[in-house]
């Protein structure tokens, strides 16, 4: 928080308002710091979630993979890749998370990051569900 007070001394009064500018200074360097400490505390917390959901990521493509090892039709396949796209999406969040690949501008608008991202939740989203259920249809 900035000490308004502070401010408006050092403003005022010229000889008090030295030590109060230093104050005020301080002020603003502390939040400074507190801010700086909360977006670090943000983006572990984003790693985190990322790695955790790299486990199930990686047990629905072995997972699948398996399954397209023994079957091999196209559903399966589908199913496969629709894994691999959501292993993408996850692994992207971790790059980002760990500013891996820096050209990719991860988190902005408009970047490669973006689309790469948005493609493979898209095509997982998409691929995976599909391959599953034609594959559940087609094995009655």
């Amino acid at each position: 928080m900035v000490n308004w007070r502070n401010i408006a001394i050092a403003l005022i009064d010229p000889i008090e308002g030295v030590s109060s500018a230093n104050a005020c200074s301080q002020q603003l360097n502390r939040d400074a710091l507190i801010l700086d400490a909360q977006r670090h505390y943000a983006m572990n917390l984003a790693l985190l979630k990322a790695l955790v959901a790299l486990f199930p990521a990686s047990l629905l493509l072995s997972g699948s993979t398996i399954m397209f090892l023994r079957g091999k039709t196209l559903y399966l396949l589908v199913q496969l890749f629709g894994a691999g796209c959501i292993l993408i999406v996850v692994l992207t969040h971790v790059c980002e998370e760990l500013h891996l690949f820096p050209n990719m501008q991860w988190g902005l608008e408009h970047s490669a990051g973006h689309y790469v991202d948005l493609g493979g939740a898209v095509l997982a989203l998409t691929l995976f569900p599909a391959g599953y259920l034609l594959h559940a249809l087609s094995s009655k």
